[in-house]
């Protein structure tokens, strides 16, 4: 099982881009990482099955990619307000 980190770095940003959409949409502030995780497995799943990598390693991957955009936008927020 072998992570790809350029992709974890891609949907990082792909995912933190889309929440902050749904965000300025109407998306409550309180499901922004629940929305950021599920969607970072849902485009590694996506990206895994197009190329043809190994699916449980894209959706840990995926999982990493929505976590790490959640936390750079609670540490930018909690860096804005301190």
């Amino acid at each position: 099982m072998d992570i790809d980190l350029t992709m974890v770095a891609a949907l990082t940003t792909l995912v933190l881009a889309l929440v902050e959409l749904g965000k300025r949409a109407g998306l409550p502030n309180r499901w922004a990482g629940i929305v950021a995780a599920a969607l970072g497995i849902a485009l590694a799943a996506l990206w895994a099955l197009s190329v043809g990598r190994d699916v449980p390693a894209a959706l840990w991957a995926g999982l990493i990619a929505g976590l790490s955009a959640a936390g750079v936008y609670s540490g930018q927020k909690a860096a804005r307000i301190g």
